[in-house]
């Protein structure tokens, strides 16, 4: 990505294998898109960011997470 590039930013992806998911393949991928878009655009420069993915039984658990400022509960 150009902008995380550009802000020095790090993407660490750490997804538990293997990772077989019964989704519409389209929509994922928009939902990460837009999670890690939005990660990167809201964290400031030289920040890591990570994609974890576990498997919990009969589903899998995926965190993005960013060093951004969060949204207020």
């Amino acid at each position: 990505n150009k902008l995380a590039k550009k802000k020095n930013q790090r993407i660490i992806v750490d997804i538990e294998k293997p990772c077989i998911l019964k989704v519409n393949e389209t929509k994922i991928i928009e939902v990460f898109m837009n999670l890690i878009s939005n990660a990167i655009k809201y964290s400031g420069e030289k920040t890591i960011i990570k994609v974890i993915g576990r498997r919990e039984k009969d589903y899998y658990h995926f965190i993005v997470e960013d060093e951004g400022i969060g949204i207020k509960e």
